[in-house]
């Protein structure tokens, strides 16, 4: 069944013209000096929250018409910890190895999960 209360945020990437460009024209769609400083200041952020798909879409096409690099991207309403009552442990970085045979990145482990090349003795 089709969820219909989704709701959306746009996601600042990056610019497309120069800063100068992209804040005056901005400005003339109704942004603030400051609400344009902290977008630009660390890509990629979220920004224009709670927006309905067609809200989401017009916003986005308002600012790549005035030179940034948007992604819209559906909210979600409940965490997954919210949703199961229990954190996610994510593996650090280290914990992880490439199959030199297949080259999928997993958990490191004696065996390659998908195509079974030893990758431990």
């Amino acid at each position: 069944m089709r969820e219909l209360n989704k709701n959306y945020c746009l996601v600042f990437l990056g610019l497309l013209e120069t800063p100068e460009t992209f804040n005056q024209k901005m400005k003339s769609i109704g942004f603030s000096s400051s609400d344009i400083e902290s977008i630009i200041a660390s890509p990629p952020i979220p920004f224009r929250k709670g927006l309905t798909l067609r809200e989401a879409r017009e916003c986005a096409d308002a600012v790549q018409s005035a030179g940034g690099r948007v992604n819209v991207r559906e909210e979600e309403s409940v965490t997954s910890q919210e949703r199961t009552g229990k954190s996610v442990a994510i593996p650090p970085l280290e914990s992880f190895t490439l199959c030199p045979q297949c080259g999928h990145k997993q958990v490191k482990a004696h065996t390659c999960v998908r195509c079974g090349f030893i990758l431990q003795s």
